[in-house]
């Protein structure tokens, strides 16, 4: 009998103190949760507010490039600079140098392959230059701010 009423809807006393060990430990988390939602806005509002990071890119390359952020192995195209040009690019907020280290990537249109910098750990409103030369092993990186 007694397997037949708890299988009516009864519950057992193991079932009970699972239910009530449940219960209490979400109401122990509950409050960490709640925080963590409330400072999201507030760190959003934090990376806004910084100064952006910009990378002006001189190419004395006889290609075109393709200019490329690359952060934990993922590349972000930041845009193109022509043969004999220098053009400025502003880092997207949501690649927070700051975090994770980030690396630049040249790749020559029509060429083999390309160049990448040295990993570099940026602070809001740093400048980096970069000189892609003509023999991509002789390109190198300025950092200032």
């Amino acid at each position: 009998m007694r397997t037949r009423s708890h299988a009516l809807g009864r519950k057992s006393r193991t079932d009970r103190l699972v239910a009530a060990a449940l219960a209490a430990t979400a109401m122990l988390l509950a409050p960490t949760v709640t925080q963590g939602q409330e400072t999201q806005p507030e760190q959003a509002a934090q990376f806004a507010e910084r100064e952006p990071v910009r990378v002006t890119v001189r190419n004395f390359n006889w290609s075109d490039i393709a200019v490329y952020a690359v952060t934990r192995g993922t590349r972000f195209r930041l845009g193109t600079v022509v043969t004999g040009t220098a053009q400025e690019f502003v880092l997207p907020s949501h690649l927070n140098a700051e975090i994770f280290p980030i690396q630049f990537y040249a790749d020559p249109i029509g060429g083999a392959r390309g160049v990448i910098t040295e990993l570099l750990t940026l602070n809001a409103g740093d400048e980096i230059e970069w000189h892609v030369q003509n023999h991509l092993a002789l390109s190198g990186t300025v950092v200032g701010g």
